[in-house]
């Protein structure tokens, strides 16, 4: 493993607590551990959940916990200043915010997009143009997010697309599920998704569609990852439909847990009417799983054809279809599964995805350098 010399500070508009939980439950944890197994130092700046100032250290890894946003700025340029390169988590606050300080200091910023329809204030709306042209490259993780990022009225040459990427030995074929269906008492197939419960991960649609497949599949029990605002909404539906045999809310799972939930399962849905990528679906083929889902946002470009369903959003029928169809045919499961860990061993691994950041951090610092 090859160290790049360079010291990189990441800044997130993020709400997190004394104790870290926050970074537990997916990614955060493990892609910043990683970056300071990569990098010669990484640090990295968050809103502190009860407005206190903490400072953490996990090995190479630097964690800053400040109080409000004026923090953020301030913290930003101080800790910035011993760092080559400040990357920030979205164009809206924590972009503003890096950009700034990094005019300020002299330093380069990256500005990291994950999405492409955003729920956020009208001035950071008129924000997002602003920080995506001062900042010094940009980041998009799909190429529906560069696409709406032009749309914006930034140049497309100074977008690089670098995909996300998934854990292929924690989300792996080789896990056991069997403690999982256990638990919940699963003795037929199993259908998972996971995924916030808000309107645009497609939860509705996901129940409406239950209730014809159910009919087709005995025994079919649909679990349901996941925790948000539509909880209470998505229980009363469940018992209007009157498939509550059917459906498990399990809330929010560890990330250390995740795996043999998606080990358990006999297919991973993923009803979101929007997604600029869709973590969850690399997990699934990941861990072997065949995927129907969406085709919306940056979904396609995160499956094959081999390895996944697309259906339209927010369409029960067809929706409904796809998993018959899939779980009706022990060779179509087991040829998408194959076809889908092929292709995250290939394209989307956790260390290559990794590995393909710090290069693109290496080379943004020394373009700076030369200009």
């Amino acid at each position: 493993m090859t160290i790049a010399k360079i010291k990189v500070l990441h800044v997130a508009r993020r709400f997190v607590s004394q104790s870290l939980e926050e970074l537990n439950t997916g990614y955060d944890m493990e892609h910043f551990k990683a970056m300071a197994k990569l990098l010669e130092k990484n640090s990295v700046i968050f809103q502190s959940k009860d407005k206190k100032r903490y400072e953490k250290k996990i090995g190479n890894l630097e964690i800053f916990l400040v109080k409000n946003l004026a923090a953020i700025f301030l913290a930003t340029q101080k800790i910035g200043k011993q760092h080559d390169l400040i990357v920030a988590q979205n164009p809206f606050i924590a972009g503003f915010l890096a950009v700034i300080a990094g005019i300020i200091i002299k330093k380069p910023v990256i500005v990291s997009v994950h999405g492409y329809e955003f729920t956020v204030s009208k001035l950071q709306l008129l924000l997002k143009k602003f920080t995506c042209s001062k900042a010094t490259i940009i980041r998009a993780n799909s190429k529906i997010v560069k696409d709406t990022i032009v749309s914006w009225g930034i140049n497309s040459n100074k977008i690089v697309i670098i995909e996300d990427r998934v854990d292929c030995e924690h989300f792996s074929p080789n896990v056991n599920g069997i403690e999982i269906r256990d638990k919940l008492k699963i003795k037929n197939k199993m259908v998972l998704s996971v995924g916030s419960l808000i309107e645009i991960k497609g939860f509705d649609t996901l129940l409406e569609s239950i209730s014809l497949v159910k009919e087709e599949i005995d025994g079919i029990k649909f679990v349901i990852v996941g925790e948000g605002i539509l909880k209470n909404h998505l229980s009363k539906m469940v018992e209007k439909l009157g498939i509550s045999e059917n459906v498990i809310f399990t809330g929010n799972i560890n990330y250390q847990n995740l795996p043999k939930y998606y080990a358990a399962s006999d297919l991973f849905v993923h009803p979101s009417y929007v997604e600029s990528m869709g973590r969850v679906i690399l997990e699934a083929q990941a861990s072997g799983k065949p995927v129907v889902a969406t085709n919306v946002g940056g979904i396609p470009e995160a499956v094959s054809k081999e390895s996944a369903i697309l259906v339209p959003p927010k369409n029960s029928k067809e929706l409904s279809n796809s998993i018959i169809k899939v779980l009706k045919n022990e060779n179509l499961i087991q040829d998408m599964s194959s076809k889908g860990r092929k292709l995250m061993l290939e394209s989307f691994e956790f260390w290559k995805q990794e590995q393909k950041l710090i290069d693109f951090y290496e080379s943004v610092v020394n373009k700076f350098k030369t200009n």
